[in-house]
C-alpha cells in the first residue's frame, strides 16, 4: 500500500509540474530617461483576489526606481493578474503610456492546478515575478 501511494505521489507531482511555462518581453527601446517614475499600482487586484501578491510586485518595482502610487494620473501603469478557470497563470506588465515596456507570464494548463491551485498559484506568480525582475533589469 505505501509503495502505491509512493508512486501516486511522484506520477501526481510529474502531472503538477509538467507544462510549466514562464516567457517575458521587454521594449527594446528601453523606458525614457528623465521624468516622473511613478507608476499606478493595478487598481483590480483586491476584487481579483489577489492582494496578497502586491507586497512583492511593489517591492520589484521599487527596486528598479518606480515610485508606485495607488490614485491619481501616472506616466507608468501596471497590471498584475494571477489565477485562471482550468489554466492557472500569473501575467505582470509595467507600461509606459499604455504601450507596454517589459512583461512577464507563468501559466501551467496542467491536470495538477486543481490538486494544490493555492501553492500553483504561488508558484506561478514567484516565477513571474523573477521573470518580470530580468526583463525590468533589461531595460536599465
Amino acid at each position: 500500500m505505501r509503495k502505491l501511494f509512493l508512486s501516486l505521489v511522484v506520477l501526481g507531482s510529474g502531472f503538477f509540474f509538467a507544462g510549466c511555462s514562464t516567457h517575458g518581453s521587454h521594449n527594446a527601446a528601453g523606458i525614457a530617461k528623465g521624468g516622473s517614475r511613478d507608476v499606478l499600482l493595478p487598481q483590480n487586484v483586491v476584487q481579483a483576489g489577489n492582494q496578497e501578491y502586491l507586497p512583492e510586485f511593489v517591492a520589484v518595482l521599487q527596486k528598479h526606481g518606480f515610485h508606485p502610487v495607488a490614485t491619481g494620473k501616472a506616466r507608468y501603469t501596471t497590471e498584475l493578474e494571477v489565477g485562471g478557470a482550468f489554466a492557472v497563470g500569473a501575467r505582470l506588465v509595467l507600461l509606459e503610456n499604455g504601450v507596454p515596456v517589459a512583461a512577464a507570464n507563468a501559466s501551467n494548463p496542467g491536470f495538477g492546478t486543481w490538486l494544490a491551485r493555492p501553492i500553483a498559484k504561488r508558484n506561478l506568480f514567484n516565477s513571474s515575478l523573477r521573470r518580470f525582475d530580468q526583463e525590468l533589469q533589461n531595460l536599465q
